[in-house]
């Protein structure tokens, strides 16, 4: 695997669901990822802005998004790791569709778990950015 992508859901409304702003953030978002990215695994939280978010990106590159539970509420790194290494071999890049209070948590784990290095610095980003993870390179860029 080359590249794991940490995204943050688009603008919502108070229902939920992305505002047109959020799909416009996240359509800027999928054509910025399809200049590195081919053909990722999408995997998404369940919450409705997330759902929302992939789908998109999912159209852009044409899979279909995984939802996972444990990627919103109740969030369990093993869950995650477990993910990842089943992917691993089946593709060059997973998206993660999350939220801002486990941006930071994710990056710095698989960081930690899947490239033995340490992401320090406080990744916060704004909704419809994502943060790319160069597994060979071990650097870590904001898009979006």
């Amino acid at each position: 695997m080359k590249t794991i992508v940490i995204a943050r859901h688009g603008s919502n409304t108070e229902k939920g669901n992305l505002s047109p702003q959020g799909k416009e953030q996240i359509k800027y978002l999928a054509t910025l990822l399809k200049k590195v990215v081919k053909k990722p695994a999408i995997l998404t939280s369940t919450a409705l802005r997330a759902v929302e978010s992939a789908k998109i990106l999912g159209s852009l590159f044409k899979v279909q998004a995984e939802k996972h539970q444990f990627l919103y509420r109740g969030v369990e790194l093993e869950k995650l790791t477990n993910l990842i290494k089943s992917k691993a071999g089946t593709t060059d890049c997973i998206i993660i569709v999350t939220h801002l209070q486990y941006i930071d948590l994710f990056s710095k784990h698989i960081g930690k778990i899947f490239l033995e290095t340490n992401f320090s610095e406080q990744q916060n980003i704004d909704n419809g950015q994502a943060l790319i993870i160069n597994c060979k390179t071990k650097k870590i860029n904001l898009v979006g």
